[in-house]
């Protein structure tokens, strides 16, 4: 019988990387991506949990308002963190400078990787505008414990005109 030099090498190799401790074999069951030990990383501890909210969506309708017209506002807000959150306030500002915002949503809770649509119909524009911003933010009171707090804030340019 003739020997395939092809096959010993790949044998030998195998049994070095085996014997290295390089190649560790997850159990059936068990995790994709084990650790060192072969072992599921454990989670990170509750108090290594936070919620993380950001806008996911900002959009009105129509997208160049009309003074004196309605706008219909749709705002996304996803905790994209690894525990819930809430409770918390959500608004929405027709200018980033109006003292008053157009819209506000309480949320009693939101769970991590869970999200919400909420939707308003602003009266309209008081004015045309060449350019604006309108704002939206969530947690205005800074009342979530938040994994990243620079990300709550969405601005949109836009201008509104003349009937």
């Amino acid at each position: 019988m003739q020997k395939n030099p092809r096959a010993m090498f790949i044998i030998t190799l195998l049994l070095i990387v085996s014997l290295a401790g390089c190649i560790h074999r997850r159990p059936h069951h068990g995790p994709r991506h084990p650790g060192p030990s072969g072992h599921a990383p454990a989670p990170p501890p509750a108090s290594a949990r936070h919620p993380d909210l950001y806008i996911s969506e900002f959009k009105l309708t129509p997208a160049v308002p009309v003074k004196g017209q309605p706008v219909h506002v749709r705002i996304g807000v996803y905790n994209q963190g690894t525990a819930p959150a809430g409770p918390f306030t959500v608004k929405w500002w027709a200018g980033e400078n109006y003292p008053n915002p157009a819209c506000a949503w309480n949320i009693d809770r939101m769970n991590a990787r869970g999200g919400r649509i909420l939707t308003c119909t602003y009266a309209g524009y008081p004015s045309r505008y060449s350019r604006i911003n309108t704002r939206v933010k969530a947690d205005t009171g800074n009342t979530v414990n938040e994994s990243a707090e620079g990300n709550n804030v969405r601005k949109k340019r836009i201008r509104v005109v003349r009937p």
